[in-house]
């Protein structure tokens, strides 16, 4: 984890109130010793948040279509005390005082930018210290009172932005133009109540930004600049220390050794890297590469910083509020997650072959968000889910993520990243949750990796201006917390990248950590980010794979092999690359299965007894010279399929998949047309994984094993059941405890006829006060009965009533203990729901 050096002047925050007890000034205005102009708020009230009822005029593009799910829901805040608020944000000059090496950015001029979060808290903390007076950061009640000035149209100045400089009603400028600006709180949902001096959550992993865009995308948009608009990042978001800028720019260009295939591509010709036709674009400070195709942008080049992002300070003069943090609820799967492996390696006998199907997603018939929302699913939840992700956990879980889309498309900024987790010993996914989630930033690509118990997810944000080939979190207790989200900080300049995150993540045996991120669209390519000292520092491998979504596997020897991605190919095949030196070069050759088309990627992993496995999509017309008679043995037909190779990948045995237990409307498995971007993994009992985008009618969760790939041509027989009976004899009772010795969990399982490890019997999770949380009654896997989640104070949250014919009705609670929804559900499908006034 980078950490911040501030001077040595600066004392505690504690230490600066106890100096400057009677820090607040007198009058209308007041100038303090750094020339800074600060106007006085006086106590008031605002309705704050925004709900979108018709498109609001002098906003463009897929945001006049739904609200945004974080501005809900509007509740009534009081600010109670008055407060000063610069008049401006803090000029470059006026941080030159607290960071004489601070550069300053041309494209923000006057104004600071490309500033952390933890330095702009270190910068009040220095004025405290400087004049006397309590300096802080606004919170996010405050910045949004003063923006507002009183007004409650969409911008202070009405229906469109003003003009940059233009004071509003109270005398302040630049909170719609200009650099967005911190704030002092985390992101979360707003609580439903009425607030007085809110103060946001007590805990995160995104700090609230206000004022402006984060994507490069929308920085000609109003939409991201309006009174209740919130953005957020991590707090450690900001350009490396100056002297790994340095490093970054020292070198006049990168030698990349790219192989022959790529080099006779034409397009090679027109975007080989080095510091020739880049063009600086001045709006976004970002360097642009034009390729001369299709008109594209390629702007993951040479040359620019990342973390040189467009968020300033604007500073607040008075003592902070006294109103306690409010309790933060985490995504679902965050929740009641056990840490005991029990179980992990009971599976289906792996001597025959084993097949089934479910769908991951609900499916809401095309109901609106809003009222999805409203029937209990967590707020965040998009309608579109692409761009897979998958790992095992040690306790058995499985975590899940995809990229989300509200609106906007997949390239919009309110796409998040969607996860989810398929308890061990459960048949159905939880419902998905939007995190992790850099608010108003384009994220795609997750990538979760259990490294030997620790959980690594990695995501990118391609649009994001100034941003980094990816971020990443960690977590050790199988995703139940997740440490603070980190930027790499690399030891040396980095090629051209798209910020996406393939699906491959491993570590060799000098224990140097691996991950895959596309590299250049023109031509397409892959590459290796790497770390030798377990993420403290990064550096790019210099190689280049040959194909966009490579897919990576370690052999023995510390060989890497890479199938290459979409939209490349060698005489109609797979080109497959193989480095011998950590990624520095590859050979690439053509492998013997089909290429890859346009909106698809493949998955490759090496399995628990060194066989390769792969999986991914077969487009016979995808390429004009691929014929059926091209394809690889055992497969006949355009869909997808699985392979199993035991020769490192020179000859490989295929199947088709099929959709198992996922049934069309005449009760027949439906057709796997796709399954796109996808992601493979083994679990400890042997059994395969497969996850999918863009499949019909829903994204699928493929479980077989090699018995199955190798036993036939297609995978028409009956799939394996979900429902079983138990072996009563295995049926045992168990428990996790909290630290202090109080009790956590409560719950009993035994084996399945079918040989998994199931949940059977009452499983009761408690708060550490020893309320009841979550109390579920399961049959081999399957809930029954009543399941019911309290809040921490005794209230009940929700609770699921399942009627054993596969139906069950949902209600959901208001805080008050009224009936907020109540809906009927058909396994993952959306039946009925009524909504009470």
């Amino acid at each position: 984890m980078r950490i911040l050096t501030v001077p040595a002047t600066i004392v505690t925050l504690a230490a600066a109130l106890a100096a400057s007890a009677a820090s607040t000034p007198a009058g209308e205005t007041y100038t303090n010793s750094l020339g800074m102009k600060f106007v006085r708020i006086e106590p008031g009230d605002l309705m704050m948040g925004f709900e979108q009822k018709s498109p609001p005029a002098g906003i463009k593009g897929d945001e006049k279509r739904a609200t945004d799910y974080d501005e809900l829901p509007r509740r009534s805040v009081r600010i109670t005390e008055p407060f000063y608020i610069s008049v401006t944000e803090v000029t470059i000059d006026q941080f030159r005082q607290f960071r004489p090496d601070y550069p300053g950015y041309d494209a923000h001029r006057p104004y600071a930018s490309a500033v952390s979060w933890h330095e702009a808290a270190a910068f009040c903390e220095w004025l405290c210290e400087r004049d006397g007076r309590h300096y802080r950061l606004p919170t996010e009640a405050e910045w949004e009172y003063a923006c507002r000035a009183g007004t409650t149209t969409v911008f202070s100045s009405g229906n469109a932005p003003p003009e940059p400089e233009a004071a509003n009603a109270w005398g302040i400028k630049n909170m719609h133009t200009g650099v967005a600006e911190w704030t002092a709180d985390w992101h979360g949902i707003y609580p439903e109540q009425d607030q007085a001096d809110p103060t946001g959550p007590v805990e995160g992993h995104f700090k609230v930004v206000r004022g402006g865009p984060l994507d490069f995308t929308c920085l000609s948009n109003p939409y991201y600049r309006r009174s209740a608009n919130r953005a957020a990042v991590p707090p450690s978001f900001g350009p490396p220390p100056q002297e790994y800028q340095f490093k970054q720019l020292q070198t006049a260009k990168i030698e990349f050794e790219l192989p022959e295939q790529i080099r006779k591509n034409p397009e090679y010709a027109l975007a080989e890297f080095d510091d020739t036709n880049v063009t600086w674009c001045e709006a976004l400070n970002t360097p642009f590469r034009y390729t001369g195709l299709r008109g594209r942008w390629d702007i993951r080049t040479s040359g620019f910083i990342p973390g040189r992002h467009g968020i300033g300070i604007r500073v607040v003069l008075a003592p902070a509020p006294g109103t306690r943090p409010y309790d933060v609820q985490k995504p679902f799967w965050h929740r009641c997650v056990k840490q005991d492996s029990t179980g992990v390696e009971k599976g289906p006998d792996l001597s025959k072959p084993y097949y089934r199907t479910r769908l991951i997603f609900p499916d809401f018939d095309g109901e609106a968000l809003e009222t999805v929302w409203s029937l209990g699913v967590e707020r965040g939840y998009g309608g579109a889910h692409h761009n897979s992700a998958l790992a095992v956990c040690d306790n058995g879980d499985l975590l899940s993520a995809y990229y989300n889309t509200i609106f906007g498309g997949e390239r919009g900024a309110c796409v998040s990243i969607m996860s989810q987790r398929l308890r061990h010993g459960t048949n159905r996914w939880d419902m998905p949750s939007s995190w992790p989630d850099m608010v108003d930033c384009d994220d795609e690509g997750p990538v979760i990796w259990n490294d030997g118990g620790t959980l690594w997810f990695f995501w990118g944000s391609p649009r994001q201006s100034e941003g980094f080939p990816f971020q990443y979190t960690k977590s050790k207790d199988n995703g139940r917390t997740w440490q603070a989200v980190e930027f790499p900080l690399f030891e040396s300049r980095v090629g051209p990248f798209s910020a996406q995150p393939i699906n491959s993540a491993f570590r060799d045996s000098k224990g140097t950590v691996y991950l895959a991120v596309d590299g250049s669209h023109s031509p397409k390519t892959s590459e290796l980010f790497a770390s030798r000292n377990n993420g403290r520092t990064w550096y790019d491998t210099r190689g280049r794979t040959y194909g966009r979504h490579s897919t990576f596997v370690l052999l023995e020897n510390d060989v890497i092999l890479a199938f290459g991605g979409k939209q490349a190919e060698i005489d109609g095949f797979h080109p497959v690359s193989m480095s011998r030196d950590g990624g520095r070069t590859y050979d690439i050759s053509a492998s013997p299965l089909p290429a890859l088309g346009g909106g698809t990627r493949a998955s490759l992993i090496k399995l628990q007894n060194a066989r390769l496995f792969y999986v991914a999509d077969m487009h016979l017309r995808s390429y004009g010279r691929l014929t059926a008679d091209m394809a690889p043995p055992g497969y006949v037909d355009c869909g997808s399929y699985a392979a199993l190779s035991g020769d490192g990948g020179e000859t490989w045995r295929c199947r088709k998949l099929t959709g198992g237990n996922v049934l069309d409307d005449k009760g027949r498995p439906i057709e796997v047309e796709t399954v796109s971007y996808v992601t493979a993994r083994q679990s400890r009992d042997g059994i395969i994984h497969i996850v999918t985008s863009h499949n019909r009618p829903g994204n699928l969760h493929f479980e077989l094993n090699e018995a199955w790939v190798l036993g036939g041509k297609t995978g028409r027989e009956t799939a394996a059941p979900f429902d079983v009976e138990m072996q009563p004899e295995t049926i045992k009772n168990y428990t996790e405890r909290f630290e202090d010795g109080r009790l956590m969990v409560s719950y009993s399982a035994g084996i399945g006829e079918d040989g998994h490890f199931l949940l059977d019997g009452t499983e009761i999770w408690y708060y550490r006060n020893g309320q009841k949380r979550w109390q579920t009654t399961y049959q081999a896997g399957n809930p029954a009965g009543t399941e019911t989640y309290w809040k921490e104070d005794g209230s009940i949250a929700w609770k699921k009533t399942y009627a054993g014919d596969g139906t069950y009705l949902w209600t959901v609670y208001r805080p008050d203990g009224s009936v907020r929804a109540k809906s009927k559900w058909r396994n993952r499908t959306l039946l009925e729901y009524e909504l009470p006034q």
